[in-house]
């Protein structure tokens, strides 16, 4: 005898959970479809419908925007804000909304009117010092990042009991995705490397002189003559700086020193001294 399955009512809605059993059978489906990665078992399963019908969220609605992380559960900023304005007890403002700063203000059905709580704000300053502005996402959407913190903020911290003390997936460096979370890996430094500027050397560049230099006769120091020493002369040193007059000149001096020629000492300066009698 084989056994009897229950039918489950199917609407317009969707499928109508109307026994433990029909949420299991569920619970299996979505298991075996596979669209959701986080979705490792059937207790797994089961237990996120039941936190979305604690939240008036449909089945798909919890298996999309409820995450379980470190056993905590997280539902994304948009997810709480929906929450918020299905719940008819309040209304969200948005005062600012730029790649800046954003903030989000609460105000509290009180009778006809509504009653302002206070705002949820958050800043790039914040994301700085939160260490998330360098991410990519926050490079490429910074006003919809900055939104939807400001907006979790204002929900959690004046609608808990609509959001029930839920965090949001950011919270536990997770983002999420289509097919559920995935880990946020910090942003890979790129470490410049130092280039250090070294000037090279350039071989100087030599070529002969003759240079006319006044010397003493040996034998007999009364006299003098012009003798021509021949020199070499560098037209530039190894960094590219011209040789001087002066270095040619002690340059030749060493040449008559090594051939054993005294030269004669440069005549003393002309001044008004000498001239004095």
């Amino acid at each position: 005898m084989t056994e009897k399955k229950e039918m489950m009512n199917v609407s317009g809605n969707g499928v109508a959970l109307q026994t433990f059993a029909d949420m299991q059978r569920f619970a299996q489906a979505a298991v075996s479809a596979g669209y959701w990665k986080d979705l490792k078992s059937v207790a797994q399963a089961v237990m996120k419908v039941q936190m979305g019908l604690e939240l008036g969220m449909k089945p798909i609605q919890s298996f999309t925007r409820i995450h379980v992380i470190e056993g905590k559960p997280s539902l994304s900023a948009e997810a709480m804000g929906a929450l918020v304005k299905a719940s008819g007890k309040y209304r969200l403002v948005e005062k600012a909304g730029d790649d800046k700063a954003a903030e989000v203000a609460v105000y509290e059905k009180s009778g006809d009117s509504w009653d302002y709580l206070g705002s949820g704000r958050f800043t790039i300053q914040n994301a700085q010092e939160a260490g998330l502005k360098n991410r990519n996402n926050w490079k490429s959407y910074a006003s919809d990042m900055l939104w939807a913190r400001a907006l979790s903020r204002a929900c959690r911290r004046h609608c808990s009991d609509v959001v029930m003390g839920f965090y949001v997936p950011e919270d536990f460096n997770m983002r999420e995705t289509s097919t559920g979370l995935e880990q946020i890996e910090p942003e890979a430094q790129v470490i410049q490397p130092k280039t250090e500027v070294v000037k090279k050397k350039r071989a100087s560049k030599r070529k002969k002189k003759t240079v006319e230099k006044l010397a003493v006769d040996p034998n007999d120091p009364q006299i003098m003559d012009i003798v021509e020493v021949e020199v070499e002369e560098k037209s530039e040193d190894i960094f590219g700086n011209p040789t001087s007059a002066a270095e040619v000149d002690a340059e030749a001096e060493k040449k008559m020193m090594h051939d054993g020629i005294q030269s004669h000492p440069a005549p003393p300066a002309y001044t008004e001294e000498r001239m004095m009698f």
